[in-house]
């Protein structure tokens, strides 16, 4: 870490370095720190990795982490998951869990700002800014962005990394990640656990 206050977070979920799936997502989180950088970010950069749990690999291989490394973006691992599951119940609990992973960004606690962003989103200008304003009071210190569709878009959020919030979070995960695998995409009553009441809307 630099000393910065903030950093970028992307991530790349499912990782087998033996296949090419994954080079898209690499690359296009290489281009956004570049991008950034060039923009004259000083906040830090930080790249979330799980590994496919049917990878032989329990880490990036030499030649992954020299090019990250080499670009000053710093290797955050999850745990790796050595089971299989039905293929259907897979890839829902996969929806579910791209966006639970995501919340790892509250385990950043070296950091008092952070903000996600969708290896898939190119950012154009500088965003330092918008983890400032949520660091001095001017924002709320964690922003989702929800649409009509969804309650929160986690293409790109912003939070203040809280280790209490995190194991909430791993709590919610446990005790309702196999539940939603095996039900709709959402519960507009209970959501993900809570009863979603006034003053909440989902």
């Amino acid at each position: 870490a630099s000393g910065s206050p903030y950093a970028y977070v992307f991530a790349i979920w499912r990782l087998d370095p033996d296949k090419q799936s994954h080079k898209g997502y690499l690359a296009n989180a290489l281009i956004a720190t570049r991008i950034l950088r060039l923009q004259g970010s000083t906040a830090d950069f930080v790249i979330l990795i799980k590994l496919h749990y049917d990878s032989k690999h329990s880490v990036l291989p030499k030649e992954l982490v020299q090019l990250l490394t080499g670009m000053k973006i710093r290797i955050y691992y999850l745990t790796q998951q050595h089971h299989r599951q039905h293929d259907d119940n897979d890839r829902k609990l996969n929806v579910y869990g791209t966006m639970f992973y995501k919340f790892a960004i509250f385990n950043l606690t070296e950091y008092r700002q952070v903000m996600y962003l969708d290896s898939d989103m190119m950012p154009m200008n500088n965003l330092d800014y918008l983890m400032q304003q949520a660091d001095n009071g001017f924002l709320k210190p964690n922003i989702m962005i929800a649409s009509n569709r969804e309650p929160a878009n986690g293409g790109m959020f912003i939070v203040r990394p809280n280790q209490t919030v995190y194991q909430h979070i791993q709590s919610i995960i446990h005790t309702w990640g196999v539940r939603l695998a095996k039900s709709q995409e959402w519960d507009e009553l209970v959501g993900w656990g809570h009863v979603i009441e006034p003053p909440d809307c989902w």
